[in-house]
């Protein structure tokens, strides 16, 4: 589908009609910020599980470094 019309579409389903003070560029910078948020999201959520299984390792003692 081009991408005019899943803009349109997208537009449709969202208010009705196309907004008459709709601007692509604002349009644009939305969805961007919305992409960056949900990365941030992802990359904590990463980092979440490296942590959690980083501890489980930890506490079953398989892979803690000891110092001597």
């Amino acid at each position: 589908m081009g991408r005019m019309k899943e803009l349109y579409m997208e537009l449709k389903e969202k208010y009705g009609v196309v907004p008459e003070d709709f601007s692509l560029a604002e349009y644009n910078l939305k969805k961007e910020y919305e992409y960056e948020e949900l990365r941030e999201i992802e990359e904590r959520l990463k980092q979440s599980q490296n942590t959690n299984s980083n501890d489980a390792e930890d506490a079953s003692g398989d892979k803690g470094s000891e110092k001597v």
